[in-house]
């Protein structure tokens, strides 16, 4: 019913980029859906090629909102997760460049950076650092604050996962030092 709803608002009002943006989001959210939350390892080469059949409808419409309007954070934003998700790097690069120059609100964009640039995308712990640290250092309205802590709280959560729960807990008393992250602790 959500989808079908969706294509009518798109219908009624082709040339505004809201419509196509939320059709965009609920298509990317169905492609995460379709995927699964299992290992690249442990999943089924039809629920990846589900996924990526959902990310091409999304793509499309975050182009088209962008076409619309192309200072929509959220739309660069997605365009780089989807580009890192189906090994897209030199589209992302570019959305990135395109994002930080163009959106009226870079949040989003930033917060995707941020996530692409951790080791399991093909980034480093210490390119994540220098990010982070560039961005609450040079924050003049103090929107990324919370960044203060939020190196050591990823840092802890992958080490958590990798099972080094000493080290990890190392990270995640950093960041409470800060008292500025998001809040998750592994």
């Amino acid at each position: 019913v959500l989808e079908s709803d969706l294509d009518a608002w798109v219908e009624a009002q082709p040339n505004h980029a809201l419509p196509y943006l939320a059709r965009a989001t609920y298509l990317e959210h169905i492609a995460s859906l379709r995927r699964g939350i299992k290992y690249s390892r442990d999943t089924h080469p039809a629920q990846f090629a589900a996924m990526r059949h959902y990310q091409e409808l999304a793509v499309r419409d975050y182009q088209r909102a962008l076409d619309l309007d192309d200072g929509t954070g959220e739309a660069y934003a997605s365009l780089i997760h989807i580009g890192f998700s189906v090994s897209d790097r030199a589209s992302a690069v570019r959305l990135r460049r395109d994002g930080l120059d163009k959106a009226r609100n870079t949040f989003p964009v930033h917060m995707a950076i941020i996530d692409k640039l951790q080791p399991k995308w093909g980034g480093s712990w210490e390119e994540l650092r220098a990010y982070i640290s560039n961005l609450y250092e040079h924050d003049p309205r103090g929107q990324f604050k919370f960044l203060r802590g939020y190196f050591d709280e990823l840092r802890a959560k992958e080490l958590y996962w990798e099972e080094k729960y000493e080290e990890a807990l190392i990270h995640n008393e950093r960041a409470l030092q800060t008292g500025e992250t998001t809040g998750r602790y592994y």
